[in-house]
């Protein structure tokens, strides 16, 4: 909940091109097609579960780029 909480009041958006990167980033790593790596992660899953990993990634980069370690 914090993590859509920071998306709202930041305006992070999850869109379907960040699902497709997601995915493409999963295929590159294994030797699986993009149409299938998308489909199993939906059977498996469902696409909000990934959506929402998704959001957490977002919100995790928003935030790092805010912080300065020296």
């Amino acid at each position: 909940l914090i993590y859509q909480a920071i998306c709202e009041i930041e305006g992070i958006s999850v869109t379907d091109d960040d699902y497709m990167v997601y995915n493409a980033d999963i295929t590159a790593t294994e030797e699986v097609s993009l149409e299938d790596s998308l489909a199993q992660d939906v059977e498996n899953y469902g696409r909000g579960y990934v959506m929402q990993e998704l959001i957490k990634d977002k919100v995790i980069d928003y935030i790092k780029d805010l912080v300065t370690v020296e």
